[in-house]
């Protein structure tokens, strides 16, 4: 992290979880609707039914079909999904092998479920878009005399949010400095170097090679020196290249979303562009006066954001605002508030 000369100084900093893109579309038609995690198996069954694009059933069905917990598929949240599975697989790999022959990994069975995840979300609409556009516009419009000082930190994958601050703003200042407008079109190079919008999970409009993406997950990572433009992940994994693509993603594709499933363990502390992204967050949590958390839960197995934001001394901040209707929630917030 940077010396506090060197760090952006914030005036309102929001947290955004899933509950926020919830509140934001729900009232939608079901399929327009971002799903809480408890919320996603289901939704991935009733894909099965998608007429198009013809992908989506296929593989809604293998995912389903692959399940190799006990539990009703059905019954069970998206992490806590992620996180059997992948045990499962370790076990019998480890303990009955033979069962494992010439069946699909578990590095497909998650790309498959990322796909899944990217067209669910890609469908999700707003409720009142034009609310939307008055929050942000407020807030995160600024101007060139005048530059926002307010910053989003959002563990979201979908782009309500994205379509809107991107009207205002380069794709380099509204997400990081090397990130590509196309596939073919380099950025241009950045004055303000402080992300708008930090997506510590990836976005399902950022895109990576196939090949390059599957490295993530198959500890094949090679560290190269930083080539960032604004901050030193020397000792990271570096992708060569992303870039924006708003189209639907299938999983035969060449390119692949740049989102991190949320495994039990996250490998984002050793990508450049996510510690990047993390190191970024840690700084604003450090130099927000205004700290506004809006239906993220702070959940344990989330254990590098509990690390986040158990480990930042702010003694700049004023008002710590928590948007959030379950009374445990609050509770968790209450005690970092205290903290702080």
């Amino acid at each position: 992290m940077r010396t506090e000369a060197n760090r952006r100084k914030i005036n309102r900093l929001y947290i955004l979880g899933a509950g926020s893109s919830y509140a934001l579309t729900d009232g939608q038609p079901t399929n327009q609707v971002a799903p809480l995690d408890t919320q996603f198996c289901e939704r991935i069954i009733k894909l099965k039914d998608c007429m198009r694009p013809v992908w989506v059933p296929e593989v809604a069905k293998r995912i389903q079909d692959e399940y190799l917990h006990h539990i009703d598929f059905q019954s069970s949240g998206l992490e806590e999904l992620i996180r059997q599975q992948l045990s499962d697989y370790e076990f019998i790999n480890a303990i009955h092998p033979r069962r494992s022959r010439g069946k699909r990994t578990k590095n497909e069975y998650l790309y498959d479920l990322i796909h899944l995840v990217s067209f669910t979300l890609s469908r999700a609409r707003a409720k009142d878009q034009d609310i939307l556009n008055k929050w942000l516009s407020k807030y995160f419009k600024g101007s060139l005399k005048r530059p926002t000082r307010n910053r989003i930190i959002s563990f979201n994958y979908d782009t309500l949010i994205d379509d809107v601050l991107k009207q205002w703003h380069s794709p380099q200042h509204l997400y990081f400095d090397n990130i590509w407008s196309t596939q073919s079109k380099a950025p241009k190079r950045l004055q303000d170097k402080y992300p708008l919008l930090l997506k510590l999970h990836g976005s399902l409009n950022w895109r990576c090679a196939t090949t390059e993406y599957n490295k993530l997950f198959d500890n094949t990572l090679n560290t190269e020196d930083s080539k960032t433009t604004t901050y030193n992940t020397k000792g990271c994994h570096y992708i060569d290249k992303m870039w924006l693509n708003n189209a639907s993603c299938k999983p035969n594709d060449d390119e692949t979303p740049l989102i991190i499933p949320p495994l039990p363990q996250k490998p984002v502390t050793s990508i450049a562009i996510f510690r990047y992204l993390w190191t970024y967050a840690h700084e604003y949590l450090y130099e927000a006066q205004n700290i506004i958390v809006a239906g993220y839960s702070l959940p344990p197995a989330d254990t590098l954001a509990v690390s986040l934001f158990s480990k930042f001394k702010n003694t700049k901040i004023n008002n710590l605002t928590i948007v959030d209707p379950n009374e445990e929630v609050l509770g968790k917030w209450r005690s970092e508030e205290r903290r702080v």
